[in-house]
Order: C-alpha cells, then sequence, then structure tokens
C-alpha cells in the first residue's frame, strides 16, 4: 500500500498513517508560574557576596542598575499578559539597584518593588549622593530620597543585603535599636560632601543584627561615627572598614564576637591608649582567619599594635598586610617588640602564609630571615619603606627558601650591601624545586649601584616571560 506502513499481527494486520498527528505548542500554552520562573532567569549577573555565597571584591560595575532594558522592566513592554506575569513574580522584584546614572524614575521604582517582591528578601544598593539623572538635581535630590528610605526603612526586616551612604538617619533611627533578622550584608558606601556632615559626630543609629555575615566601611566614606551594631552573631565572616577611624580596642570588641571571622581589614586607625583595656587577659583563635590587613594604622599612638597582635592566633592566616605605625614627629614601633610578636604569629614551620606585605619595618630588625624558611606557600612577598640587608636577598636566594614565590615587589626601599641582581638571577632561573618569578616590581629604591641597576635593566631584557615594574631608583 503506498503511503502506508503495514504491520501485521497474529489477528488481523494494523494499518498506521505514514504521517502521525504533530502538536503546535506556543509560548502562550506555558503556564504562567513556569513563565515567571523563565522570567526571573532573565535576571543579570551580580556579585552580592550573599547571592554568590562567597565574599567578593567590592564592584559596583557588577551591581546591574535596574533600567527600562533590563529585567523586569524590559518584560512589560511585550504583552498586556507578560506585564501581568511579571507583577506576579516576586522574585523578580528583590533587587533594588539604584545606583550611578539612573535611567528610571525611584520614586515610581522604589514603591513598585517593595509591593511586588511580596515577603522575599531584599537586595537593596541605593546610593543617591552618586546618582546623576538630567531631571534630577542635587537641590531636588534630597526632597526625592527622604521618602523613598522612609519606605525603605518600613521593610528593614526583609532587607538581606544593604549599601547605601547618603542620609541613613533617614532609615536608621537612633532609638530604639531596630532589629534586622534578614540583614547578612551591610556596606557604607562613599557619601559626596552634599550629605557629609560639615563637623562633629554623626550617628547613624543602632542596628541588631543576628545573622550579619558581612561588613564592609568603603574608601571615601569618612565618618566619626557610623553604625552602632548593638548586638550580632557569630556568624559575621568579613570585617572590612576603610573609612572609619577605629581603635584596635574597638576591633578586639568585634573580634570577639566573631569566632567564624575570615576577613579582617582596618585602614583607619585611632589611638587606642587611652582606652585602659587589659591586653593580658585576652586571648582570641581565629581558626578560620585567613586575612588580616593592619595598614595603615597611622596614629599618634601606636603602643597597642603588638598587644593587639599577640592576644590572636590565627592557625590559617594566608594574607598578612600590617604597617608599623608613625607618630606625628615620625616615631616607629620598636623593632624589638614586633619581632617578638611577629614571630609568635607563625611557630609553625609549614605555615599557610602566601601573601605578606611589610610596611615601614626595619627588615633585619625583625629577623625576617628566620622567617622565610617557615613560609613553603607565600606566594607574594612585598616590603615598602623599609631597610633591607643583603642578607634578605642571599636567603631568598636559597632553593629551598619560598619554593612558591611567585611575586616580588620592593617600594622605598633602602638597600644596604649587595646580592639584588644575584637573588633575582637565582628565582628567575627554571627549577624543578621552586617557581620563577612571575612579577618583579622595584619601586624608587635607594642604595643600589649603577652596575646593579645595569644588570637589573638587562634581566628585564633576558625574562620577557616575567612582567617587570621598574621605576627610577
Amino acid at each position: 500500500m503506498p503511503g502506508r506502513l503495514q504491520a501485521t499481527t497474529k489477528d488481523s494486520p494494523i494499518v498506521l498513517p505514514s504521517k502521525q498527528t504533530t502538536h503546535k505548542t506556543s509560548i502562550h500554552d506555558i503556564p504562567p508560574e513556569v513563565l515567571g520562573q523563565i522570567f526571573a532567569a532573565c535576571l543579570d549577573d551580580c556579585n552580592l557576596d550573599c547571592i554568590q555565597g562567597e565574599f567578593q571584591p567590592y564592584n559596583d560595575r557588577l551591581v546591574p542598575n535596574i533600567t527600562p532594558n533590563s529585567a523586569p522592566l524590559v518584560l512589560f513592554g511585550v504583552s498586556r499578559e507578560w506585564r501581568k506575569i511579571s507583577l506576579g513574580t516576586p522574585k523578580l522584584f528583590t533587587r533594588l539597584f539604584l545606583h550611578g546614572r539612573i535611567t528610571v524614575d525611584p520614586t515610581v521604582i522604589v514603591p513598585m518593588w517593595l509591593e511586588h517582591s511580596g515577603c522575599l528578601p531584599l537586595d537593596v544598593v541605593i546610593q543617591p549622593e552618586i546618582w546623576y539623572s538630567p531631571t534630577l538635581t542635587n537641590s531636588t535630590k534630597g526632597a526625592v530620597v527622604r521618602p523613598i528610605l522612609v519606605q525603605l526603612h518600613q521593610n528593614y526586616h526583609r532587607i538581606r543585603t544593604l549599601r547605601c551612604g547618603a542620609l541613613l538617619d533617614e532609615f536608621f533611627p537612633n532609638v530604639p535599636p531596630i532589629i534586622m533578622t534578614a540583614l547578612q550584608e551591610f556596606t557604607l558606601t562613599p557619601a559626596s560632601p552634599l550629605y557629609r556632615p560639615s563637623k562633629g559626630s554623626y550617628t547613624f543609629g543602632a542596628v541588631t543584627a543576628p545573622n550579619l555575615e558581612l561588613f564592609q566601611i568603603m574608601p571615601g566614606a569618612h565618618y566619626h561615627h557610623a553604625l552602632e551594631f548593638v548586638g550580632w552573631g557569630d556568624r559575621l565572616r568579613v570585617f572590612r572598614n576603610e573609612g572609619l577611624f577605629q581603635s584596635l580596642s574597638e576591633l578586639v570588641d568585634i573580634i570577639l564576637q566573631a569566632p567564624n571571622l575570615e576577613v579582617c581589614i582596618l585602614r583607619m586607625g585611632a589611638r587606642t591608649t587611652g582606652s585602659g583595656r587589659d591586653w593580658d587577659d585576652i586571648f582570641i583563635r581565629l581558626p578560620r582567619l585567613r586575612n588580616l590587613t593592619l595598614s595603615p594604622i597611622g596614629s599618634d599612638e601606636f603602643q597597642d599594635l603588638c598587644p593587639f597582635l599577640g592576644c590572636l592566633e590565627i592557625p590559617a592566616l594566608e594574607e598578612f598586610d600590617v604597617q608599623n605605625n608613625i607618630d606625628t614627629v615620625g616615631r616607629h614601633l620598636p623593632a624589638q617588640d614586633f619581632k617578638t610578636t611577629f614571630h609568635s604569629l607563625f611557630p609553625d614551620p609549614s605555615s599557610n602564609l602566601r601573601i605578606l606585605r611589610l610596611h615601614w619595618f626595619d627588615m633585619d630588625a625583625i629577623d625576617l630571615v628566620s622567617l622565610l624558611p617557615k613560609f613553603n606557600q607565600l606566594n607574594e612577598l612585598a616590603i615598602e619603606w623599609a631597610n633591607c640587608d643583603s642578607i634578605v636577598f642571599q636567603v631568598l636566594a636559597r632553593p629551598e627558601v619560598c619554593p612558591k614565590l611567585t611575586s616580588l615587589a620592593l617600594a622605598f626601599v633602602q638597600v644596604i650591601g649587595l646580592g639584588l641582581p644575584d637573588m633575582l638571577v637565582s628565582r628567575l632561573t627554571p627549577s624543578k624545586s621552586r617557581l620563577s618569578l612571575q612579577e618583579v616590581g622595584i619601586y624608587h629604591c635607594k642604595g643600589i649601584g649603577d652596575e646593579e641597576q645595569r644588570a637589573i635593566s638587562l634581566m628585564s631584557q633576558k625574562y620577557n616571560h616575567t612582567q617587570w615594574y621598574i621605576s627610577d631608583t
């Protein structure tokens, strides 16, 4: 039978059509709840810590703004049905990102997002101090921002991420403390002069955040006082302060509440010796801390750095960046005191340390040469504003010392004696027992003779697989 297929059974033949009927599926046949999940997948990627699940370097460019050309607004213009489905999908409205150049009306966007996100946690990045819009001027910005922050305050119990930097007094009342159980990440960003107090202290209010995991004050956010966190749980993983003057004594109070701390960065120091703290009674073990940065401290009271470091036990430390304190007349922390403290941080010969940056220390006085053989995992070594004796270079030239070192930087270093070119040749030559240098930086160093400078210049041409950064010596 032409055009047919015939199958035979024991009883009778079965005739099948040669073309089976096909069912055409339209996008309109997709259930609204499934289409809503597809819409949610259209949201742009972002680098928020609580979304990624790991600490990310702060970068606003990886926090996409709300625009008419991105989800969910772009979906509204497709059809009435898609607009209805979008508005009924709360996940589309949990990211309230308004920073930098804005192309939407925040007075419309904020209430819409708060309404249609339902009861889901909110991730809020709102920085009115850097808003740029042709229709929004500095004279009108305050009148626009205040009602928005009041609306956000009414939903503070849902906020999971908060990055902001202006008019926080409208959001955080001084009393009573608000309890933000959903808050996992708080970042205080720089405020423009329009919103920065002209003088005196600035207290934003009090917050209890039992589930806080990340606390950041970014460079440029120069406040004398910021939020008073009257209580946070033991979940804090990242503490980063690069904009608020804070003492080491205050920092101790924070890390005592944070046994699971992984990253601790303090770049704005304040004097601590007037606190009356008894450092001898303090012992803090931080088994997960991998990054400790105390640079620059830069206050006129420098005696507390050693007691602070002496009360810490950090077995998993991978990155250590520390600056010797300098007071107003140029005095430094006694080298012998820091030598004892520094060596106590690394009692184990098989240290996990990968990055070491030292500023304003005498390398000979702190006995760096006896520490270097302990750092079997060290990848990066940076020495800045220091005296560096030739014996340091001799030790680094030994094949068994720091076998994984791939980056070496010397900045504003007073080189004493010879040995730098020989060490570089040794570490640039490929070897089975250790890695060769991939980056070499020599910036404005003194004490390097003309012959040594020529040798280093020739090296930079010969070993062109290495990245060289050389400035006037």
